[in-house]
């Protein structure tokens, strides 16, 4: 009976999705709204839905000046998959979290998203001043839930590491991994996360290994640092044909890191990346790094070969 029913459910849900789907949003209350977004995302239609929570928001300021911050949560949750663009989203979220209320915990969360977005924008400081004010609004509430702190502290702590801040990320990083990461029952051996990953980038199966990754560095976000996470998230986006990002990546984790036990290869990779755009003078800057500070005579060999076919 509860298999037909929720058969049921879901066949009513489909039914309503399409005129959802057609209708203006103008004119909808905030609970018909929210409602609606909510319909929507179950259904998959994150960006239909970020329209409504787009609107919702948007309507509530201006009928009576408050912001449902749950609703702007909502929408900096589906902005890779939104109807604007990330940058119009952004700047909407900007103007919008610091008028949620002060007195909840909403405010801090949008902070966080609002950090991560900015962190994909390439606006760093925008995304380190966001992530601080996730911690400093956690911190007018007594702490907040320890989940939400951990979120903010890892923002914290991947904003400084974006701006070469390195003590600061470590100290941030180290922070929310003595709080317990959700979904964590045991331990983990962090090196099965790193041969995991690099099974699955050699299988070819990048979603893969971009899961595992993810649940390394949320469980041990120390490792963005002083690990291999970094160099190995920036291979699937090389393989992926996210070179920009690729790069990003590897460049970030030098600039944090730069004399780590990991910095032949960011070198080479970031040498290669730059190789692979088409700027040469600068792979040639990154290769050379790797010649003038390692002595390993395959590794030398091998650059030597890749600078002799530029």
């Amino acid at each position: 009976i509860d298999k037909a029913e929720k058969t049921e459910e879901e066949r009513v849900k489909r039914m309503m999705v399409q005129p959802v789907k057609s209708m203006p949003v103008a004119g909808w209350d905030q609970e018909s709204l929210t409602a609606a977004a909510r319909l929507l995302v179950d259904q998959i239609l994150p960006e239909k839905a970020a329209e409504f929570y787009y609107q919702a928001v948007k309507q509530q300021w201006e009928k009576e000046k408050k912001v449902n911050g749950r609703a702007l949560v909502e929408l900096l949750g589906l902005t890779q998959d939104t109807f604007r663009t990330p940058e119009h989203v952004e700047a909407f979220a900007r103007e919008f979290v610091p008028r949620t209320s002060e007195k909840d915990a909403v405010r801090a969360e949008g902070y966080i998203l609002l950090s991560r977005l900015q962190g994909d924008l390439g606006k760093d400081d925008a995304a380190y001043t966001s992530a601080r004010a996730a911690l400093e609004q956690l911190d007018k509430l007594g702490g907040g839930e320890k989940d939400m702190r951990r979120r903010a502290l890892i923002a914290v702590g991947g904003a400084a590491r974006s701006l070469g801040k390195r003590e600061e990320a470590v100290d941030a990083y180290r922070q929310a991994q003595s709080l317990p990461a959700p979904g964590q029952t045991r331990p983990y051996d962090v090196s099965s996360f790193a041969l995991t990953a690099e099974a699955y980038i050699r299988a070819g199966e990048f979603e893969f290994a971009e899961k595992e990754i993810d649940q390394w560095v949320s469980f041990y976000p120390l490792e963005q640092v002083v690990g291999y996470a970094s160099i190995l998230q920036a291979r699937v986006y090389e393989k992926t044909g996210k070179r920009d990002l690729a790069l990003r990546e590897v460049e970030t984790f030098l600039k944090c890191e730069p004399k780590g036990i990991f910095e032949r290869d960011a070198l080479e990779l970031a040498g290669d990346l730059c190789l692979s755009g088409g700027n040469k003078k600068q792979a040639r800057v990154y290769y050379k790094k790797v010649l003038d500070g390692f002595q390993d005579e395959k590794v030398r060999a091998r650059i030597e070969s890749k600078m002799g076919r530029m």
